[in-house]
């Protein structure tokens, strides 16, 4: 049953490709965004008020919601790394937000990151609070998800799955809102 609905979210991710609109009780484009704190995985305490905040503009923030077993998600890191590459030097901060297996989680995790480096932070959502906070559907969450957050806190943009097609539009969108920041 599992793989099954792992199946359909992946296929489901696949062809949601452009800026999404929210499924209730998920986050939308306009909202702001909601404040969380999570642990990177040296056990480091991250907010993400050290990046963006109402009251201080600092940077443009992309977060990327992954786990190992979404398909989609793992296609998605090639496009994302190539991103932050881009966007070296800018104010444009990169967060992975990895969503845990419930079987050896934390060993798969460290395993795909270990074969697949990434150059921007690793938080980990172990029990999933922080995802249904930004893209609850129902009981669970939907995947692939990817959500840019305005300098000024706020959801600007709500991408699912990253491939050839979408990463121009990213991009164009990301550095439009970093373009009058300052480093």
């Amino acid at each position: 049953m599992l793989k099954r609905l792992a199946l359909i979210v992946g296929m489901l991710g696949l062809a949601s490709a452009e800026v999404l609109a929210g499924t209730p009780g998920s986050v939308n484009v306009g909202d702001a965004a909601p404040a969380f704190s999570l642990r990177d995985r040296s056990r480091g305490l991250i907010a993400l008020s050290d990046y963006v905040s109402a009251r201080r503009p600092k940077q443009v923030v992309v977060i990327d919601f992954f786990r190992t077993d979404c398909k989609p998600c793992r296609s998605s890191m090639p496009k994302l790394r190539a991103l932050a590459k881009d966007f070296t030097g800018k104010p444009v901060k990169f967060i992975m937000v990895a969503l845990l297996e419930d079987q050896e989680g934390r060993s798969k995790l460290n395993a795909f990151l270990q074969r697949n480096p990434v150059p921007f932070p690793v938080l980990v959502d172990a029990y999933g609070v922080v995802a249904k906070k930004y893209i609850r559907q129902g009981n669970g969450v939907k995947l692939p998800a990817l959500f840019v957050i305005g300098p000024n806190g706020k959801v600007e943009g709500r991408f699912g799955y990253v491939g050839a097609e979408e990463y121009p539009k990213l991009k164009a969108h990301i550095g439009k809102l970093a373009a009058p920041l300052k480093r």
